[in-house]
């Protein structure tokens, strides 16, 4: 008895014939997903990841961002051979993480830079070099000031007067936090330093009942802006100080400043942020126009030193309502 062999199906015949690679050539998509790239049997891109090793943060944006992009991901870190290494493998795209791998990506051939945990642009000490391809794509790296200000009301109801620790570098983001303080019905002292050593001599001639202009106005509380040029580690010692010894809440900038004893802080939460990075970063691969890419601050997340609130007589009830995250 004769078998009858039944027709393969239509798949597997051209599985048979042209094989799988040639296949996925003739059938894939032609265009790449919505804000995506080709998969890398189709189109295979080279991304330069640069960071500062041994920084928390930056590593969990790098993680995230690592495994989102369909591209191949190579992590340097702030190093002068990194530029030598830029040159060879001539990548699609630069992801610096942070002021110095940025700092460092301006120097290398132009292509185009996507940044984020930067808050110096152009960076101090100079300007940019041209850049043929554009200028860098920046994620916006600080918090909305009324985020922190209305933290200040919530942990003292009656403050009225804030101390804003700042260099020359962030006076633009010292303006932002005035213009949000107004109609919340609060006057902020800006304490603009030159250096670290003039940081700490304003901290220290600082009175707690005395204000700007306000003999009878009353300090309560500081905020220290993310400032490299002065936010040393020094600096940040001895506002703690001012914070313990005169009960005066310390608002930072980042999680470690609060790991470290301030108060409390409001940064951008590491995860989203690669995930938002990784995001962009497909767009620009997929070669979406740079002016139809939409940038917007990303996540943000209050940290609370748990120590710290019980010292100075913060409701921890208050900040876990307001979705805060306990630190030891």
């Amino acid at each position: 008895m004769r078998k009858v062999l039944r027709p393969l199906p239509p798949l597997l015949l051209l599985l048979v014939v042209l094989g799988p690679g040639e296949l996925y050539a003739r059938t894939g998509p032609a265009q790449p997903p919505v804000g995506g790239v080709l998969p890398p049997s189709r189109q295979l891109h080279h991304v330069a990841l640069i960071r500062r090793s041994g920084c928390e943060a930056y590593e969990r944006v790098a993680e995230e961002f690592r495994g989102r992009v369909p591209a191949v991901v190579r992590i340097l870190p702030v190093h002068d051979s990194t530029l030598v290494v830029l040159r060879q493998l001539r990548p699609k795209l630069v992801f610096a993480v942070g002021q110095s791998a940025f700092e460092l990506a301006l120097k290398s051939t132009a292509v185009p830079i996507l940044h984020v945990l930067v808050y110096h642009n152009p960076p101090a000490g100079g300007e940019a070099p041209p850049d043929p391809t554009g200028a860098p794509l920046a994620i916006p790296s600080r918090v909305p000031p009324k985020n922190v200000l209305d933290l200040f009301r919530l942990i003292r109801p009656n403050i009225r007067h804030i101390a804003v620790l700042h260099g020359s570098s962030s006076s633009q983001a010292m303006e932002a936090a005035r213009q949000a303080a107004g109609p919340l019905g609060l006057q902020l002292l800006p304490l603009l330093a030159r250096s670290p050593a003039q940081a700490i001599d304003l901290l220290r001639r600082m009175r707690p009942g005395e204000a700007s202009g306000q003999p009878t106005g009353k300090i309560g509380g500081v905020w220290l802006l993310t400032d490299l040029q002065i936010l040393t580690p020094q600096v940040l010692q001895y506002a703690l100080r001012v914070q313990f010894s005169r009960g005066l809440p310390l608002v930072g900038a980042t999680r470690r400043q609060v790991e470290q004893g301030a108060l409390l802080a409001v940064d951008l939460e590491p995860h989203a942020l690669g995930q938002q990075a990784a995001s962009i970063a497909n767009q620009i691969l997929a070669g979406v126009p740079r002016k139809k890419i939409s940038v917007s601050v990303g996540k943000t997340r209050i940290c609370v030193n748990r120590g710290a609130a019980q010292t100075l007589g913060v409701p921890l009830a208050l900040l876990r309502s307001a979705g805060a995250e306990l630190v030891e």
